[in-house]
C-alpha cells in the first residue's frame, strides 16, 4: 500500500519544490522526490503509475489555464529550468523500468494476481447487474464475492462452501468506485460522486481565487494528489484502507484549509 502514499505525496512535494527560492532545500527536495519516484518504480504498480500521470496531467492544465488567463503567472525560465531538472532526473531514475518491469510481469505470483483482480472486477460487474439499486450492501461484497466466482468457474457450491472456512474469500473488488456501487447500489454510488465534484470545485474555485503563487502550486500539488488518488482507486481499494484513507483526508482536509 505504500504506492497510495507515494502518488499523494510526490505531487505535493513536486509543488513545494518549484516553489521553493532556496538552492539547498531544492535539493534536499530532489533528493527526496527522486527517492519516492523510485521507490514507485520497484513497486511496479501500473494503477499507481496511472494515477500520477493523471495528476501530473491536472496540475500541469490548471498551470496552463491560469498562465493563459493571467498571462503572467509561473512561466519564467527559472520555472522551466526546474522543470528541465526534475525531468531529467525522473528520466534518469525510469532507466530501470523496462527491466523491472519485464521481471515483474512474467513472475507467477504478479500473473495470479493479476488473474485474481479480473475475477474480482467481473463478481462486482454482476453484483452491480443483479442489484443495480440497492447493492449487495455495505461490507457484503466478501460474502458475496465466492458465489460469484464459483458461479464463473462452474463450480459455485464448492466456493460456497469453502467460503464458510474464509477460504477464497476476496474482501475487496479491487476498485473502490465498483465497490461502492456493488454494495450500496446506484444511488450510493451517486453520493460518492458527489462527494469528488465538490472536492474538485472548492479546490478549483480556491486555486483561481489565490493571488499567490505558490499557494497556487501548493494546492494544485493537494489536487494532483487527489486527481492520482481516485484514479488509482478505480484498479485498486486504496480508501478501504485505513493508513491510505487518513492521509486522503488530511489531503483534503488541507485543501479545505487554503
Amino acid at each position: 500500500f505504500l504506492a497510495n502514499y507515494l502518488i499523494l505525496v510526490i505531487p505535493v512535494g513536486a509543488a513545494i519544490y518549484f516553489s521553493e527560492k532556496c538552492p539547498f532545500r531544492r535539493i534536499l527536495l530532489l533528493a527526496m522526490l527522486g527517492t519516492f519516484y523510485y521507490a514507485l518504480i520497484l513497486l511496479f504498480s501500473l494503477g499507481a503509475f496511472a494515477g500520477l500521470l493523471a495528476g501530473a496531467l491536472f496540475i500541469s492544465a490548471l498551470v496552463l489555464i491560469e498562465n493563459l488567463r493571467l498571462k503572467s503567472f509561473i512561466f519564467r525560465p527559472r520555472f522551466f529550468a526546474k522543470m528541465l531538472v526534475l525531468i531529467l532526473l525522473f528520466a534518469a531514475l525510469s532507466m530501470n523500468l523496462p527491466a523491472i518491469t519485464a521481471k515483474t510481469s512474467s513472475s507467477i505470483a504478479w500473473r495470479n494476481g493479476a488473474a485474481n483482480r479480473m475475477m474480482s472486477y467481473r463478481a462486482a460487474y454482476r453484483m452491480m447487474r443483479d442489484n443495480p439499486i440497492r447493492g449487495v450492501g455495505i461490507g457484503n461484497f466478501k460474502y458475496k464475492y465466492p458465489e460469484y466466482r464459483g458461479t464463473f468457474l462452474g463450480v459455485r457450491q464448492m466456493y460456497v462452501d469453502s467460503a464458510i472456512l474464509d477460504k477464497e474469500r476476496e474482501k475487496h473488488a479491487h476498485s473502490d468506485p465498483a465497490q461502492v456501487w456493488s454494495e450500496t447500489g446506484i444511488f450510493g454510488l451517486a453520493a460518492f460522486m458527489l462527494m469528488l465534484f465538490v472536492i474538485y470545485k472548492t479546490g478549483i474555485t480556491i486555486f483561481f481565487k489565490s493571488f499567490d503563487s505558490g499557494r497556487k502550486l501548493f494546492i494544485a500539488g493537494l489536487l494532483g494528489g487527489i486527481t492520482g488518488f481516485f484514479v488509482h482507486s478505480t484498479l485498486s481499494f486504496p480508501m478501504h484502507v485505513t493508513p491510505n484513507g487518513f492521509l486522503f483526508w488530511t489531503f483534503v482536509g488541507l485543501l479545505f484549509a487554503q
